[in-house]
């Protein structure tokens, strides 16, 4: 996306920036005259049309939606839209408030410039799109060769006789298991450390972020599998905690890396209902035995196992997935064939409580 840094200076709100709407007359009575200036009106008394015609297509709906939900009490917090202008974009953040004089509907809110603001937050989540990404291909890509060394070590110190030598190999079992605890001590952690936080929603284009961080896989000679990304539309917002989003395919793309073969296949398809985004996150691994299915997202269940290069479960993954998915007003199952492959669902409602 890209944003005009002249319009910014035009801007530059140093607070916000207020307006009055009057539903009836469908005009706004006030504008602030630096958010004028931002839409290219001459006046702060404008009517909704060129206003409503600068904002992106994409936005528009969500703009709409405003006076309903203040009517239904539905709608808290702020809405944030993009403005088009001369093909350039600038972001606002809007906190709309709901009030009447007499028989008449007044709309009072402020308008805030949150460009620069958006601008860091996605190159934020674009970075650590990549280092998920990376971290999970090195964490399988490591743990493999480690232990098939491993296990080729302990069959050579079976046919050693020499003393010094099972010292020696010895030491270098000590350094490989040291550094396999390291690999799964680390991915454990960073698996976690979001699952603390309190839930942050926010407005995401969601099939975006899933493709800047399935990329990374795509490109990857390493990993040895097909990966491919389906989705029903080419841009999909959804309010969502993206941090923990992320925990959730970060898990659900390392159990798939975990239970594949080297040629088998992992897709992501993703579909817009009508105030629903289902995914389906599908591989054709070793599937799961039908006895482990009914506990397979409980804590601690049985149904954890290691992978097919001894990656150790934790038994806290998937448990963690469902509980970020409820935490969402969603929900998850699980269909699987045991030498087939195994397709995990899940859906999100579309819409969230904003704040601010």
């Amino acid at each position: 996306m890209e944003y005009d840094a002249s319009m910014r200076e035009r801007l530059r709100f140093s607070a916000n920036v207020h307006f009055v709407y009057d539903v009836a007359a469908g005009r706004f009575s006030f504008m602030h005259p630096m958010l004028a200036d931002l839409f290219g009106l001459d006046k702060v008394e404008a009517d909704l049309a060129p206003i409503v015609g600068q904002i992106h297509h994409e936005d528009i709906q969500v703009f709409k939606g405003i006076y309903p939900g203040l009517r239904r009490n539905t709608f808290t917090g702020s809405v944030t839209i993009r403005v088009i202008n001369d093909n350039k974009y600038s972001v606002l953040r809007i906190v709309p408030i709901l009030t009447s004089q007499g028989n008449d509907f007044l709309i009072v809110g402020s308008a805030e410039d949150i460009t620069g603001e958006t601008e860091h937050n996605e190159s934020i989540l674009k970075y650590a799109n990549k280092k998920n990404s990376v971290l999970h291909m090195l964490g399988h890509d490591l743990r493999g060769p480690l232990n098939i060394a491993r296990t080729l070590l302990e069959v050579m110190q079976k046919q050693m006789t020499d003393g010094k030598m099972l010292d020696q190999a010895y030491s270098v079992k000590s350094i490989l298991e040291s550094s396999l605890r390291l690999i799964n001590d680390l991915l454990t952690r960073e698996f976690l450390e979001t699952t603390e936080l309190v839930l942050v929603r926010k407005r995401t284009d969601i099939v975006k972020m899933i493709t800047e961080y399935l990329d990374e896989y795509m490109v990857s000679e390493t990993v040895g599998r097909k990966i491919g990304l389906s989705a029903s539309a080419e841009h999909i917002f959804m309010d969502i905690d993206d941090a923990k989003f992320m925990q959730v395919l970060n898990n659900l793309m390392s159990n798939s890396l975990k239970f594949t073969r080297e040629g088998d296949s992992i897709m992501l398809t993703i579909s817009e209902l009508d105030d629903q985004v289902r995914f389906d996150f599908s591989d054709s691994g070793l599937g799961i035995p039908p006895d482990k299915l009914p506990t397979l997202f409980e804590r601690f269940s049985d149904a954890g196992r290691n992978g097919l290069n001894g990656e150790p479960s934790v038994g806290l993954g998937l448990s963690i997935v469902k509980q970020i998915i409820q935490w969402h007003g969603g929900s998850i199952w699980c269909d699987s064939e045991e030498g087939t492959g195994t397709t995990m669902h899940f859906v999100l409602p579309k819409s969230g409580t904003q704040s601010g």
